[in-house]
């Protein structure tokens, strides 16, 4: 994250199609070699870096567009959010939105760790598909 936050333009780049290189290969090698411990099939392994990297993309590209929001309007993100509160309080009392009219105060607050929050949730998931395959694989010698 931190790496993309230093280069944004990085997310502009197509992974759809990535033209291969030494530093491509080695990323790529680098990442297997510290998953493949794990017992999981190959495709699965492919699909843990790209679920991570997508993961950590969406969250720089959020933060690279809030950056370039304030550099084009010269207005900060809470100044943004202030002038929408007239708008967000006018919606919250209509009654078109229950779910949202429910949510505390400090839903939106920037001290909440996102990135945190779903890399943890992530892990855990990877977790029990891990241990998952481990009881496959005991299963399978008995």
């Amino acid at each position: 994250l931190d790496t993309l936050r230093r280069h944004p333009w990085l997310l502009k780049i197509n992974q759809a199609r990535t033209v291969l290189g030494p530093s491509a290969l080695r990323g790529l090698e680098l990442a297997l070699t510290g998953l493949r411990g794990m017992g999981l099939r190959d495709p699965e392994l492919i699909g843990v870096i790209i679920t991570v990297n997508s993961f950590v993309e969406g969250l720089a590209r959020t933060q690279a567009d809030e950056a370039e929001a304030v550099a084009q309007t010269g207005l900060s993100d809470e100044a943004f959010w202030d002038n929408q509160r007239p708008y967000l309080e006018r919606a919250m009392l209509s009654g078109g939105y229950p779910m949202m009219a429910t949510m505390a105060e400090d839903t939106f607050s920037s001290e909440f760790d996102h990135f945190e929050f779903g890399l943890r949730r992530l892990i855990a998931g990877f977790d029990a598909l891990v241990r998952e395959r481990a009881a496959e694989r005991a299963a399978s010698r008995t």
